[in-house]
Order: C-alpha cells, then structure tokens, then sequence
C-alpha cells in the first residue's frame, strides 16, 4: 500500500469524517439526540461536504471515468442525500417506514455509520489503489483496432441464438451456457461503447444508439428483471462521459443534462411498472427465472395501465431503490431490538459460492428471498420462496451477523478487495470477459455496493471464479497481463 495514492488535503478530509462521525454516534445514544432534525440536517451538510470535496478531487484528477467516480455518486444518491430527507421527514412528525415498519428512530444512527463504513472503504480502496483507468488501459486499443465491423456482424448473427436461449430454462442446459450467451450482447454494446468513444463517427453513435434500443426491447420481451431494461440506459450515459472526457469536452452540457432527464422518466414511468406488472402477469417463478402463466405484452400493458397496484417489491421508484437508507436501519434495529444476530445469510452466501462438483448438494441462491420472508415474517426461513428479493445494505448486513466489529471489518475487507479485484481487471482488460465484468463492477458501484445481504462477503467470495476464468483465457489466448 502507498499512502501517496491519498492526496494530503483529502487524508485529512478522510480522517477528519471519521472522527466527526464517531463523535455524532456517541452524542446520538449518550444525549438521545436520535430524532433531533437540527442535528441530523448538520450532520448532513458535513457529509454532503465531504463526499462533493471528494467526487470533485476524483472527477479532476481522472480524465476517464473511473470506479471511485461511480462510487462516490453511488453514495451520493444512497445515503448522503436522502439524509436530508430524514431531516425533513422527522421535523414533519412523518414516519420513516420499510415494509410498513417504522424505523424512524435508528434511520440517523445507521445513516452515521452508513458514512463510516463508506469513508472507511474508500479509504483502503485508495490505498491500495493504483490509480489506474479504464480509459486508460482502452484508448491505445481502440485507437489501434477498429471492432465495430465484427461486433456488429457478431450481434447480429447472435441475436436469435440468445432469444431462444430464454425458452432453454425448461430444459436441462447449463446454466454457464446460457449466461454466456446472454453476456454477448453486454459485451458487443460495451466494445461498441468504447469504439465509439474513442474513436467517434455519426454511423458508429447511430448504431451504438440503435444497439441499445434493442437491448432495452428485448430486456422487457425476454427477461423479469429492470436492471436488463435499465442497463442499456447505463451504458449509453457511461459512453457520453468517457467520449465527452476523452475529447476534453465538457461532460455535464444541455444534452447531458436531457438524457439524465429522460433516462429518470424512463425508468420511472415505464421500467418499474411494466416490469412489476410483468412478474405478476406470468406468474414469475423465482426459482425457474421464468413465468408460469401463458400471457402476453399486452396482458402486461393492461395489467399495468389498470394500475392494478401490486408490485414485486415495496420500492415503486428509482429514487425509493436508491435510498438504502431504510432497508440498513430496518436490520440495524432489529438488532439493537431484539438483542439477537443472524448469520443465515452469511452462511448461505459462502455456501452458494462453492462449486458445484465440490458441493453437489448445494443450495440454490435464496438469499434475497430469505431477507424478504424476515422483513414480512421475523423468521429468517432457508427454505423461503416469498416472491421477490430484499438486499440488506453493507452496514445492515455486516450489522445482521456480527455488529458494530462486523461493520468495522466488512469496511476494511470490501475497501481492500474491491481494489484488489479492480486492479485485476484493469491489468488483463485485453481479455473480453475482463472487459464485462469491470463494467459489471462499475454497476455495482453505482448503487455503491448496497445491494448485498451479508456486509459484502458474498460478493467478495464471487470474485474468485472470475478471476480464474480471466487468468486460464487469458492465459489460452497469450494476453499479456
């Protein structure tokens, strides 16, 4: 580690939020200040502070987009922002509810130790950091290879390979096979993505543009999850800013401003109720990844513009999912409620991550379900097959299972190995599967890692199939690290 990857202004911001921090969660229990909006709007004009002075240090010092930008905004939209809510909220006398539970008195704790484990694995991220780019490592080999001619042949021939992929669920297919296949249109859309970026012409953006529609499509046909129909609107928001900084333009004009725009509408108006109404159309089927009910689009339109209400999960917004707020204090305070933790999740996310030709009998991915089936029931039951996921936050997961020390290292082991894993791909982004998955990471970041169950251990256990494929192909195809 070098401590030189930390500019001096920013440890002492780093170390100063930390020591703020700390001093706010012992003033909270020690002067019942818990409900007190004054405190909790000071306590956020600190944090918003803070995280704007670092995502402006990041975004000038970095000419390509980069993790820690992601991150940073990731945080932003988390917990940073909607900390003003709380404020408002309780100074309203309104509740703060998750899943009709009110958790109105833990939300500013957990918000205080929601900053703490975030600035502690910034921290050792940027430690361990090598300050390394995507852009970066994919300017001279863009520049030097032109794709865009094979990609698009490859998309197109591929293109009714993976429609009827999605019918092979039925059927005893791998499924890595399947995964595999659907992973072809991310990848001719990211090196689309870059191929344009870096070397821009109008029929190159018109086919990356039409590339996306398509995705977007043929998310909502084939697929019973929003984050497929949200990802093209992802990548095209991602090209505009590594095109626009790589040109030395700036990035945040009238137009950028109009996509985020429309990109917010999108996926507000049409992305989560068309998808909600979808899955209970078809009679979505968790375990098969599959609807059980003959249907078609348009039962799902009608169902859907006859606001029939049911949805797949509590959260009916874009701007609710992005407020982990709620979902952490709901967990940190049945903690601190009921004096019990829980390891069941974090026993099943090591689980799952087991092969299965070690482990044949292992149980399939229920995690989110488990979640939900506690949220609704108290009963943390293994064998749930409630009808949607609930992820838990890193403070509310890493809290869940081991508390306050569980925060504490959850922080230090996400920080260090998500850098780790992030210098990993960045060194073999030669390799194509590299490539998908640092965009997969930078997805991740985007909600600033929030969605997992177990304080992040999962995902971290996750990373290492990954890694070994990426060495053994890079390895048959003679890329150089």
């Amino acid at each position: 580690m070098k401590i030189d990857n930390i500019a001096g202004h920013i440890q002492t911001l780093l170390l100063s939020h930390i020591c703020v921090s700390v001093l706010f969660l012992l003033i909270i229990f020690e002067l019942g200040l818990a409900m007190e909006p004054t405190v909790i709007f000071v306590y956020a004009c600190l944090s918003a502070g803070s995280y704007y002075t670092l995502l402006k240090d990041e975004w000038k010092t970095n000419r390509d987009l980069s993790l820690e930008i992601v991150y940073l905004v990731g945080c932003l939209f988390r917990f940073v922002l909607p900390t003003f809510v709380v404020s408002w909220m309780i100074f309203n006398d309104s509740k703060i509810q998750y899943f009709n539970n009110d958790v109105s008195d833990y939300a500013f704790p957990t918000i205080v130790w929601m900053n703490i484990f975030h600035i502690l694995l910034y921290t050792v991220f940027k430690l361990k950091s090598e300050n390394a780019t995507l852009g970066g490592k994919l300017r001279e080999l863009f520049t030097r290879y032109d794709v865009f001619l094979i990609v698009t042949i490859v998309y197109l021939v591929a293109f009714p390979f993976r429609a009827f992929n999605n019918v092979l669920v039925f059927f005893d297919v791998s499924q890595s096979v399947r995964a595999l296949l659907n992973n072809i249109g991310n990848l001719s859309i990211i090196l689309l993505l870059f191929n344009c970026a870096y070397k821009y012409s109008h029929i190159r953006h018109a086919i990356l543009i039409l590339f996306c529609v398509v995705e977007f499509v043929y998310a909502g046909i084939f697929t019973f999850y929003k984050v497929y129909m949200i990802m093209p609107i992802i990548f095209y928001v991602i090209f505009w800013i590594v095109w626009r900084k790589n040109d030395n333009k700036k990035v945040l004009t009238k137009h950028f401003w109009m996509i985020c725009i429309a990109s917010f509408i999108l996926v507000n108006g049409l992305v989560f109720p068309f998808m909600g109404a979808k899955r209970i159309v078809a009679g979505y089927s968790v375990e098969l990844d599959a609807g059980l009910n003959d249907y078609s689009m348009s039962d799902v339109f009608d169902y859907m513009l006859g606001n029939n209400g049911e949805e797949d999960n509590d959260t009916n917004t874009l701007m609710d999912r992005q407020d982990a707020v709620p979902v952490n204090t709901f967990f940190y305070k049945d903690v601190n409620g009921k004096n019990t933790y829980h390891t069941e999740l974090l026993v099943k996310s090591i689980l799952i991550t087991i092969p299965r030709i070690i482990y044949p009998d292992k149980p399939y991915n229920n995690i989110g379900m488990m979640a939900t089936e506690y949220v609704r029931t108290g009963v943390m039951n293994d064998k749930s097959n409630a009808p949607c996921y609930t992820y838990v936050g890193l403070v509310g997961g890493s809290y869940l299972w081991g508390g306050s020390a569980a925060v504490v290292i959850c922080a230090l082991l996400v920080g260090f190995f998500v850098s780790a894993y992030n210098n990993f791909l960045l060194k073999n982004i030669n390799n194509p599967f590299s490539m998908i998955y640092y965009i997969m990471l930078l997805v991740t970041a985007m909600s600033a890692f929030e969605e997992t169950a177990d304080g992040g251990i999962g995902k971290l256990l996750s990373y290492i199939p990954i890694v070994i494929l990426i060495k053994v192909t890079s390895f048959l195809f003679f890329r150089k690290k």
